[in-house]
C-alpha cells in the first residue's frame, strides 16, 4: 500500500512540475491543450504519449486539475 501511495505522489509531482514549467511560458490569457501537455511530458520524461496521458489522467483523478487546469 505504501508503495502505491509513494508512486502516486511521485507521479502527481512529475505532472505538476511539467505543468508548472509550461505555465511559466504562457501569458496570463493563454492556455494550452491537454494534448500539448501530454506531448511535453512524453518528451521530457522519455515515455510514450499514451503513458503521458495515463499519468495526467491519474493526476486528474487524484484532484490535481481541480483548480483550473482542464482537459
Amino acid at each position: 500500500m505504501a508503495d502505491r501511495i509513494d508512486h502516486a505522489i511521485a507521479l502527481n509531482l512529475t505532472v505538476a512540475r511539467h505543468i508548472g514549467a509550461i505555465s511559466t511560458r504562457l501569458a496570463p490569457d493563454e492556455s494550452v491543450s491537454w494534448d500539448a501537455v501530454a506531448e511535453y511530458i512524453a518528451h521530457e520524461e522519455g515515455c510514450t504519449l499514451d503513458e503521458a496521458f495515463d499519468m495526467m489522467e491519474q493526476a486528474r483523478r487524484d484532484g490535481l486539475f481541480s483548480g483550473g487546469y482542464q482537459q
